[in-house]
């Protein structure tokens, strides 16, 4: 069985450990140190992949020097290569492998994703993939998309193998329009990301930044719903995305132990009726496009 195929329910997604990230997040570097400390907490509280890229700072950095330390831990690992602009596909991909494995102190990535989804459309990116593929050096390629038009595009082509998408109670477009399940019937591994849409549904409705105000209306009824259920915002948010067919991990941020510890006591209540999730769902189905699909925000 692939290392893959068996990873944990949650994910840790690492850009925060090598930049500032998150549109509500006001933190800087959170340093070496700290990135280790998140890192063992992850770990020891039984995520067994990790999530990172060659654009997340010093992610994969920390993560190559955390495992050189934790010589016990053989996380799953999951990779981006950057946006393709240059005029040689292969030589561009050979040297962020090359760079993403020396950071990593490995010689062999689990999941290997091209960051922007136009990318893989390229014969000459796709055989570059399939060539790492065939000599072992990954276990899986794929794409990390943003909409349905983007992953049922990716899903025709044979060899792909991992996509990554945002999907939150926010953001459900690509559930509902049928794309997720239409790559797990295709055995591809679907990640979930953005799942708290970057901090936003976890904010007081009145503390929201003044881009997303049209979405204090509907943030106001989702926390009045995890009132009623007697749950956090944060496991209402969390047991919708679980209880969604086809998602084989949810990729969770973390800028310290204590954010490992509560996503985990989310994750692991008890979930609500399904009445009350079916609910959630449609909290958001009339809000602005622009507000809730992350790759429209603006750059910061």
């Amino acid at each position: 069985m692939s290392r893959l195929s068996k990873i944990s329910r949650l994910t840790l997604g690492t850009a925060q450990l090598g930049m500032s990230y998150g549109v509500v997040n006001t933190a800087r570097d959170i340093g070496m140190d700290d990135a280790d400390a998140v890192l063992d907490a992850a770990w020891n509280a039984g995520i067994t992949c990790f999530d990172t890229a060659r654009v997340y700072g010093e992610s994969e950095a920390r993560i190559g020097m955390w495992m050189a330390r934790r010589n016990d831990a053989s996380p799953v690992l999951v990779s981006k290569i950057p946006p393709l602009d240059g005029p040689d596909d292969t030589e561009a991909i050979e040297e962020s492998f090359a760079r993403s494995t020396a950071a990593l102190g490995v010689d062999h990535i689990d999941g290997l994703l091209c960051h922007r989804a136009s990318d893989l459309s390229r014969p000459s990116v796709r055989a570059s993939l399939e060539s790492l593929l065939a000599d072992g050096r990954i276990e899986r390629f794929g794409v990390s998309v943003y909409s349905s038009e983007q992953l049922f595009s990716a899903i025709k082509i044979d060899t792909v193998g991992i996509v990554q998408l945002p999907l939150s109670l926010a953001n459900p477009k690509l559930l509902h329009e049928g794309a997720v399940a239409a790559a797990a019937e295709r055995g591809i591994l679907v990640f979930a990301r953005s799942v708290y849409l970057q901090g936003i549904l976890l904010v007081p409705p009145q503390s929201l930044p003044g881009m997303f105000a049209p979405l204090a209306a509907p943030l106001r009824r989702l926390h009045a719903l995890a009132r009623e259920a007697r749950i956090e915002v944060s496991a209402l948010a969390l047991a919708a995305v679980k209880a969604a067919p086809g998602i084989h991990s949810i990729v969770v941020g973390a800028e310290s132990p204590s954010q490992i510890t509560k996503t985990m006591a989310a994750f692991n209540r008890k979930p609500p009726r399904r009445a009350l999730i079916d609910e959630a769902w449609l909290l958001f189905k009339d809000a602005p496009p622009e507000l809730v699909d992350p790759s429209r925000w603006p750059r910061r």
